[in-house]
């Protein structure tokens, strides 16, 4: 198999080269909003990724996130494993099984029962394989997280919500709590795809597609944590630097360390603006009374 660093090369090719190739226009239903819109782009990568790799024949398989764990649980239903043991197997024997992380129990269950899977927020968005056997190589999966944002001509000041940190950190917690070489297999892409509104379609842009490495960022840039908002990492995709020689490890350290010094800052800004405006009510009562 190719290095990740050639697969994560190819996944960009592929992407832009599917703009050069005309199909860069999304149409968003006016009510679209939110995650409900992002859909739209993890349909639109998911298509580029897959008419890459056909006209290439590379061995790797592209999945949505529910088309993933449909297809997995299959595998496992083929193989004769009861229902027990597939939560058991992907619970006890993968990196992304542990905790909701990765799927809900809803959608474990739906797809045990042979229902329809239905799309739920997850740390991942698309799901690349790049084993070969779906149930040995199982670990053998890159998580990639989709993020879109409209470009206008006044661009907005506040960066976008990434991800929380403090699922990030309770995830890489209960990793090495479970079995630290689990870390090893551990991968989550970004792919942010930057577009202009036209009338109801989006216009991606080639020049504006990037795709990031999690653990190859640098935490000390994180513009902003947004306290207020579950502890979300908040970065444009764009601006993310990335070290080429960060261990997942030092990434971990690093943004475990960068989250507590600035909850602290935080929470100590904000304890004396309560202390003020208790002070001063308790003045003014004083007086009035």
């Amino acid at each position: 198999m190719a290095t990740k660093s050639h697969l994560k090369d190819n996944v960009l090719k592929a992407l832009k080269e599917e703009t050069l190739r005309g199909n860069n226009r999304i149409d968003l239903p006016s009510r679209a909003s939110g995650s409900a819109k992002g859909l739209f782009f993890e349909e639109w990568a998911k298509k580029a990724i897959e008419n890459y790799v056909r006209k290439r024949n590379l061995s790797i398989k592209i999945f949505l996130q529910e088309e993933f764990i449909r297809e997995i649980v299959g595998e496992l239903m083929n193989k004769r494993h009861t229902l027990k043991s597939i939560e058991k197997f992907l619970r006890d024997k993968t990196w992304w099984g542990l905790g909701n992380y990765f799927f809900s129990r809803e959608q474990l269950r739906a797809a045990i029962a042979g229902r329809s899977v239905e799309y739920q927020q997850s740390i991942a968005d698309l799901v690349i394989f790049y084993g070969n056997d779906l149930i040995t190589d199982a670990n053998k999966i890159i998580a990639i997280d989709v993020k879109s944002h409209e470009l206008k001509e006044k661009e907005e000041s506040r960066h976008p919500n990434i991800i929380s940190a403090k699922r990030l950190l309770e995830y890489f917690n209960d990793i090495l709590n479970k079995n630290p070489e689990y870390l090893k297999y551990f991968e989550l892409w970004f792919i942010g795809i930057y577009y202009k509104k036209r009338d109801s379609c989006a216009c991606i842009l080639q020049n504006e597609i990037y795709l990031k490495d999690l653990f190859k960022l640098k935490v000390f840039k994180i513009p902003e944590i947004n306290f207020d908002a579950a502890i979300q990492l908040q970065w444009h995709i764009k601006e993310m630097e990335e070290n080429p020689e960060q261990t997942k490890e030092k990434f971990i350290k690093d943004l475990a360390i960068e989250v507590q010094k600035r909850w602290k800052e935080f929470s100590e800004r904000r304890t004396r603006e309560f202390d003020d405006l208790v002070n001063s009510i308790l003045s003014i009562l004083r007086k009035v009374s």
